[in-house]
């Protein structure tokens, strides 16, 4: 019992304690209950906010739709501004036009002056020949005793005669004069009208050059307004940064209300932490009005930098059209400004030449006065023979070809249409001219490339001692030689290719010709290339800077065009391979003078370097190579003709691989050591090093990678390769492999050929037209007799007709009655049917009451009666069909009628044909 009350105590004592416990968490309850209610009162609001924030994004984005519809207004409103300036640009084209014109209207009217006062001048000649004349038909009353009755008769009517001639010419000068004087009296008012336009004109220019200054004005405020609203751009660009920031804060401010969300979770797990959750409570009313607070001044803010920054575009994108505008506007006019500018700049330098002209050609007439006026007279005089002798040439052979054009112009109408069309004779013809012209014009080139570098024309002149340090360091002459070897070497190339060409041109087939014909375009195109260059010669703009990609790309055009047309066809052999002889020394004096360009740019003091060594040993294999050269062009006789063989190909062919691509290593090396020479200033000469990295650079630019391998190794092949090619010539030479039986020098040119055809085509072509004019002759004298005959088949043609016209007159007669038989057959078939129709019904009716009336048999007897009618319709069914196979029948063969006639109108016209 007692430990039972113990336990009911115990049970009671923590009875009490509980519900003192509950108590107090009740009173806590009560108490966080208002908290709660502003917790979820917290939670509205920041749903509200963020709703907000979806509203100002909304907005945000509304405005920038807004933004780019101004911006597309301001595109089409700067393409109407661009439109305008276009028309002003054409405006201010016609306002050059116009002075354009004015300054031509002021020499038109110059010339007309001197034409005035020239023909004043004539009007004063021609009077004072006026008073002359009329001196010697007056004569003088001493002379009048002294001659005779009859003289003074004839002299009389002579002078009568002389006096009305020279009537008639006073009258005609007189004429003239009026005339003259109404030409003056034009052209003063001409004169007098283009003064007004050109002062007008240059009031227009005073003008345009006082708003050019107001322009430029008005730029500079716009410039100035410009850096100011840039300043005020950046103020409100910081007040929008700082704007940005605080939108920084709203969102720290946002992630610790979504922390406090978590700890009231947690508060509310946690009843015991109520302390603490008081503390957050507190802080997060603090942060709220702060937030509310912050919002406020941002939207305030926001509004004022909107309003501010939408002013400041709008003045922005005004000032900068209008500074475009004004810019454009400027531009052109400062153009114009220019134009005229220099136009007076370029007429005040012709004035001033002309003065320095006038002065130094007084000066040297005053000296020549003085020291010996009759030496300068006679050089004077020679000068002007020899230049009057060349106008006269030139005036001479200009209309020499003139009239040479009009007659290869006439020459060419009495030719045929075939002889104009594509492959035809005109295209051979042009063929052939063209490929010796343009052979003709290559070594004209090569020949005025030498005198450009011979000493006695100062173009490029060699020096006496050859080729020395300053030449390559400290001037460009070693690169003029290097760059004119170069050229002639191309041309050189060039120059075989096309006479290969016109080798082949001039002894193929005429077949051959004819096919190759079309290809004259081709050599057209290479023949403007060869005179662009002479021009450049002529007009002393051919230098060391001129491209030379041009004759690269011809010469592997025409090798193109000898391995596709011409690899089968015959040669020149021995023009080949004096051609090739051309090459090899050409070839070898380029790499002759790069080899001293790169010795020269070796330092002083590395004579004695492998690299020169080197150079050294090139140059004396370029002395080897010459004189094997020399040797084989010496084996080339005049007489002896030459074979040329497949190997022989394939052997030259191995040999320009080589040969290239040493003279390009060469040639790589020396440009790139100009180039490090230029670069730096200070240094004449560059260190082994340099080069030798030049030469590995320039080899692996032309063999490719080397793998090892050394540079000088694959150059030694290269020379090594050209050097037996050259041997094995002289040794086929020596043993008379490449001699050949002479061949027919009277061959004709596939072109004579050609023309000899059509020589004999011409002849026998008047001989069939003498056979025509034969022919038609004797058809003449058939078509006479023809007409007899053709009288008689008209008669016959008459009858005829007459017979067919009663024929179908017939026809048709019959073709009527059967027609009408046809339709009455119908028309009896018809009225049965509808007879038919109303005895059954009759019939049916009678039935009807004899099955009420009668009994079956009596039925059966009736029904006979039918049956015999179906009998009579029957056999009228067979005689509607009879005739219709009748009708059939006639028009059968009414059809057979129509085509025997047809038969016999075409043996009728085949008869007349005949005849």
């Amino acid at each position: 019992m007692d430990e039972n009350k113990n336990e009911i105590e115990l049970l009671r004592i923590e009875n009490k304690d509980l519900t003192t416990k509950l108590e107090t968490l009740k009173q806590k309850r009560k108490d966080d209950y208002p908290k709660l209610t502003e917790y979820e009162r917290n939670v509205a609001e920041l749903e509200a906010l963020r709703e907000f924030k979806v509203k100002l994004v909304e907005a945000n984005s509304k405005l920038q739709r807004q933004l780019q519809e101004k911006e597309k207004e301001l595109l089409e409103l700067s393409r109407i501004d661009q439109e305008k300036l276009e028309r002003l640009s054409e405006l201010e084209e016609q306002l050059e036009m116009a002075t354009i014109e004015r300054e031509m209207a002021e020499e038109k009217a110059d010339l007309l002056q001197a034409d005035i006062e020239n023909e004043k001048q004539r009007i004063q000649e021609l009077e004072i020949e006026l008073d002359l004349f009329r001196g010697e038909i007056k004569p003088s009353a001493d002379d009048m005793p002294k001659i005779g009755t009859l003289e003074m008769h004839i002299l009389l009517k002579d002078d009568g005669i002389e006096l009305k001639m020279l009537r008639c010419q006073n009258m005609k000068l007189r004429e003239a004069i009026v005339r003259m004087r109404d030409v003056i009296g034009q052209l003063a008012e001409d004169k007098r009208e283009l003064t007004q336009e050109n002062e007008t004109l240059k009031n227009e220019s005073a003008t345009l050059v006082k708003i050019c200054e107001n322009l430029r004005n008005e730029l500079q405020k716009a410039e100035r307004t410009i850096f100011i609203l840039k300043e005020h751009l950046t103020d409100i660009t910081e007040r929008i940064d700082a704007a940005a920031e605080s939108e920084k804060v709203i969102e720290i401010l946002t992630d610790k209300n979504m922390d406090l969300e978590k700890k009231l979770k947690l508060a509310n797990l946690n009843w015991k932490n109520c302390s603490t959750l008081e503390e957050t409570v507190e802080d997060y009313e603090a942060i709220r009005s702060m937030d509310e607070e912050i919002l406020e001044t941002q939207r305030e803010a926001e509004k004022e930098l909107r309003e501010e920054l939408d002013l400041t575009n709008s003045r922005m994108n005004n000032l900068l059209i209008q500074i475009k505008v004004y810019g454009e506007q400027v531009d052109e006019y400062e153009k114009m400004i220019m134009k005229f500018r220099r136009k007076i700049s370029e007429l005040n330098e012709e004035i001033q030449e002309r003065q320095d002209e006038i002065i130094s050609l007084n000066e040297q007439l005053k000296g020549e006065e003085d020291n010996n006026v009759m030496s300068v007279q006679s050089i004077q005089l020679t000068t002007a023979t020899r230049t009057f002798a060349e106008i006269v040439d030139k005036e001479v052979c200009a209309l020499e070809l003139k009239y040479e054009i009009e007659l290869s112009n006439y020459l060419r109408a009495f030719l045929p249409d075939n002889f104009t069309k594509p492959g035809g004779d005109n295209d051979a013809i042009l063929l052939t001219v063209c490929c010796s012209r343009l052979s003709a014009k290559t070594t004209l080139l090569a020949k005025l490339i030498n005198l450009k570098v011979s000493p006695n024309i100062a173009y490029y002149p060699p020096a006496s001692g050859g080729i020395r340090r300053e030449h390559v360091t400290k001037s460009h002459k070693a690169e003029q030689w290097a760059y004119c070897a170069k050229f002639s070497f191309l041309l050189s190339n060039f120059g075989c290719a096309v006479r290969q060409c016109e080798s082949v041109v001039c002894r193929c087939t005429v077949e051959r010709l004819s096919r190759l014909a079309p290809l004259q375009s081709d050599i057209a195109k290479e023949e403007r290339m060869i005179d662009y260059y002479i021009d450049l010669l002529k007009s002393d703009k051919f230098d060391e800077n001129t491209a030379t990609d041009a004759i690269n790309k011809a010469i592997n055009h025409l090798e193109n065009i000898l391995s596709i047309y011409f690899s089968r066809e015959w040669y020149d052999v021995k023009q080949l391979f004096l051609d090739i002889c051309l090459q090899y020394l050409q070839g070898l004096f380029w790499v002759k003078i790069n080899v001293q360009r790169v010795i020269f740019t070796l330092s002083s003091h590395a004579t004695k370097s492998n690299t020169n060594e080197y150079m050294e040993s090139v140059l004396i294999w370029v002395q080897k190579c010459e004189q094997l050269c020399m040797r084989l062009k010496n084996h080339i006789s005049i007489d002896e003709n030459l074979i040329f063989t497949q190997d022989l190909e394939i052997q030259l062919a191995n040999w320009k691989t080589p040969f290239k691509n040493l003279t390009l290593i060469f040639d790589n090396v020396c440009s790139i050591t100009t180039i490090q020479l230029s670069t730096i200033t200070e240094v004449e000469s560059l260190e082994e090093n340099c080069i030798q990295e030049a030469l590995l650079h320039s080899v692996e630019k032309v063999h490719g990678a080397l793998n090892g391998a050394e540079a000088t190794k694959i150059i030694n092949e290269y020379m090594r390769a050209v050097q037996n090619v050259i041997s094995d010539l002289i040794d086929k030479f020596d043993n008379e492999e490449l001699l050949n039986s002479p061949m027919d020098k009277s061959l004709l040119s596939p072109l004579l050929k050609r023309a000899n055809a059509r020589r004999q085509d011409a002849l026998e072509a008047e001989k069939l037209r003498w056979n025509l004019e034969k022919k038609e002759n004797e058809i003449t004298e058939l078509k006479l007799n023809l007409r007899t005959k053709l009288d008689d088949i008209s008669n016959y043609k008459v009858r005829l007709e007459l017979a067919e016209n009663k024929i179908e007159s017939m026809e048709k007669i019959e073709v009527q009655k059967l027609h009408s038989q046809n339709a009455d057959l119908r028309d009896q078939l018809r009225k049965a049917k509808i007879q038919r129709k109303k005895e059954t019904d009759k019939e049916r009716e009678q039935l009807q009451t004899m099955n009420l009336a009668t009994n079956h048999p009596k039925m059966q007897e009736a029904s006979i009666t039918p049956i015999d009618f179906n009998l009579q319709i029957s056999e009228q069914f067979n005689e509607m069909a009879y005739l219709e196979n009748e009708l059939k029948e006639t028009k059968l063969a009414l059809a057979w009628a129509y085509q025997h006639i047809r038969q016999l109108k075409v043996l009728q016209n085949s008869l007349i044909f005949a005849l």
